[in-house]
């Protein structure tokens, strides 16, 4: 996590969400393949890369995964899933380009679970990118994610992508979810900004906004002050770690 921190030229966009909301629909569309087949059951952190390199990170030891299928099986895996972190690089060109990360998280189950389980590693973030379902958009399960969120990282900034957006019968009322959304979120986080977003939708045009949404929620002000208090955050949660080991 220290090593990914210093890497101050990469903003990490941490990617979470309630379980169906279509996080990984997304997460494949801007890495342009179909990475993943199936809801993701560990922490994922995607990097642009030369070649392939898969890696599972536990607080033992670094494992290289020899292979795709090898990270497909991980993914698949239930028990003790969130004991690692799957780190997986690969020529990624919308990351490389936008000089971005992306972590990704299981689905958040909405309950006070999350907190201890999924939450611990919003330090790695720079900004968050909460996944909503435009069927279901934004209810008490999701501000209660977001409270949790506020309470662990405060200084995080949030943003939402309204996802599934193909799945509304007409414009018309494609544009009241989207704007009755939007009004819900900004009542609460004055600052987010919102997107439409579905898979369905030409990739290529859903690229150009992207770029565009990500330009603007991406702070690039005074990020080494952030990262040291990041740092700080791990050193302080290794040390009482080591302390109640011994």
């Amino acid at each position: 996590l220290v090593s990914q921190l210093n890497d101050f030229d990469t903003h990490h966009l941490f990617v979470t969400g309630l379980s169906g909301s279509g996080k990984s629909a997304f997460i494949n569309s801007i890495l342009g393949e179909e990475i993943q087949d199936s809801p993701t059951s560990s922490l994922v952190m995607f990097k642009d890369f030369e070649d392939l390199n898969i890696y599972e990170i536990t607080d033992q030891e670094t494992l290289q995964l020899e292979d795709f299928t090898q990270f497909q099986e991980r993914m698949d895996r239930r028990r003790n899933a969130l004991e690692s972190i799957i780190e997986f690089k690969q020529p990624f060109p919308f990351l490389y380009e936008q000089k971005l990360a992306l972590i990704e998280t299981p689905g958040l189950k909405g309950s006070h679970q999350d907190r201890g389980e999924l939450l611990q590693y919003l330090q790695m973030a720079d900004s968050i990118l909460f996944v909503l379902d435009a069927n279901s958009s934004f209810g008490d399960k999701e501000k209660g994610v977001l409270t949790q969120m506020n309470e662990l990282a405060p200084d995080i900034p949030v943003h939402f992508l309204l996802s599934k957006m193909d799945t509304i019968v007409n414009e018309q009322e494609a544009i009241r979810i989207f704007e009755e959304t939007s009004s819900k979120i900004q009542s609460l986080l004055p600052e987010a900004q919102v997107m439409a977003f579905s898979s369905k939708y030409e990739r290529g045009q859903q690229l150009v906004e992207l770029r565009s949404f990500i330009q603007s929620i991406k702070d690039t002000r005074n990020i080494s002050d952030k990262r040291l208090a990041k740092l700080l955050y791990f050193i302080r949660t290794t040390i009482s770690r080591l302390l109640q080991k011994r």
